[in-house]
């Protein structure tokens, strides 16, 4: 049996993220709290194409919106 290549095609997209944040000095310790955004838009659209994929399952799709944020804490000993 011989098998016949299977052609498919994957159109363009933009996704388009968002982060801001802060940098505060305490003496000799900086404090920069930030947040985003990713997918600001939720724009559906593939992270990875496999090639060769099993079964014809070649698209991986993309997470949708999130939003995250955090702190980064540092000491300068100079």
């Amino acid at each position: 049996m011989r098998m016949m290549p299977i052609s498919t095609e994957v159109g363009g997209y933009g996704v388009s993220d968002l982060r801001v944040g802060m940098e505060r000095k305490y003496g000799n310790w900086t404090v920069s709290p930030f947040m985003g955004v990713n997918n600001v838009f939720d724009k559906m659209y593939n992270s990875n194409i496999r090639l060769n994929g099993f079964g014809g399952r070649f698209y991986e799709p993309a997470p949708d919106r999130n939003i995250y944020g955090g702190m980064s804490v540092s000491y300068s000993f100079f």
